[in-house]
């Protein structure tokens, strides 16, 4: 029926496996959890849930990074159906694979993506900016991501074909932050049917500012590297390619590399602080993306 598949690197899983093996179990189906740690340095403080029925808990020897994990995970599933979840998630509610498992009965896709969820209020302010763009870009309901279904996939919380992912996966070269789009056109190259629902899960593990910033100038390579150069896809809709674009039309991508070395400073002051600005985030992304050396 469903293979559930948790990576994960130096983060407690038990909350989690704990209750997706509940859930499962209550629905009286044939399913499957298995966790791979990606050669953690912090161990389970409580690993007991490898015992449960149906749940698999495997250690890499050597931290290969997040796309060969998910390979691997694929790759052990017995399934056709894989759920995949990020370690650093929790379920809404509590027919959260029951709502997974009518989707598979009753629906034709190939794709199923849930959502996610950000806390209404803001734990500290040392992760303002993840929690202020996850409200903003990813927080979105199913009826607005199906206007334009291949823009908001979020791996975290996925539900697909097994032999499709492992096709797309193997093609993703590298293990950066930030290929999930990626990822979402080649879906759309293949013109995958992505199934939109009300089925989200709550973002438990947010970046603190620096390391989240970090992240998006990783991704902002990533969409460079992969996308820009590669001219391997038709990137229609991807925001920031389309703002790198116009400034290519214009001539105008080195006059965006030096305002950006003048007033980076200034953005990351924002960035950075209690309460960032979104826009401002934006800015910074097409910034960066003018200023890597090609």
């Amino acid at each position: 029926m469903i293979s559930i598949l948790i990576p994960t690197y130096n983060y407690q899983i038990n909350t989690l496996v704990q209750e997706i093996h509940r859930q499962s179990k209550d629905l009286n189906i044939d399913f499957e959890i298995i966790c791979l740690d990606d050669c953690s340095t912090i161990p389970q403080k409580d690993d007991s849930f490898k015992d449960l029925k149906n749940t698999e808990l495997s250690y890499n020897q050597l931290n290969i990074g997040r796309t060969e994990t998910r390979q691997l995970l694929a790759k052990k599933a017995s399934f056709d159906w894989i759920l995949f979840l990020d370690a650093d998630v929790q379920p809404l509610n509590k027919n959260f694979i029951s709502s997974y498992v009518k989707a598979i009965q009753h629906s034709a896709f190939d794709v199923c993506f849930g959502g996610f969820y950000y806390s209404d209020q803001l734990e500290s302010n040392k992760f303002s900016l993840r929690w202020k763009y996850g409200r903003k870009k990813e927080m979105i309901n199913a009826k607005e991501r199906a206007k334009d279904p291949y823009k908001i996939i979020i791996s975290a919380n996925i539900l697909l074909k097994k032999a499709l992912f492992i096709d797309i996966n193997s093609q993703l070269k590298g293990n950066f932050y930030g290929f999930d789009p990626i990822f979402g056109l080649h879906l759309k190259k293949r013109n995958a049917t992505i199934h939109h629902i009300e089925n989200p899960v709550l973002h438990l593990g947010l970046e603190d500012n620096e390391t989240y910033l970090r992240k998006k100038e990783k991704a902002a390579e990533v969409v460079y590297h992969q996308l820009i150069k590669a001219k391997s896809f038709n990137v229609e809709g991807h925001d920031l390619i389309q703002a790198y674009s116009t400034l290519k039309t214009f001539n105008l991508l080195k006059v965006s590399a030096s305002l950006f070395q003048f007033f980076k400073p200034i953005l990351k002051k924002n960035l950075l602080s209690p309460s960032p600005s979104i826009f401002l985030l934006n800015l910074y992304r097409l910034g960066y993306l003018t200023s890597i050396k090609k």
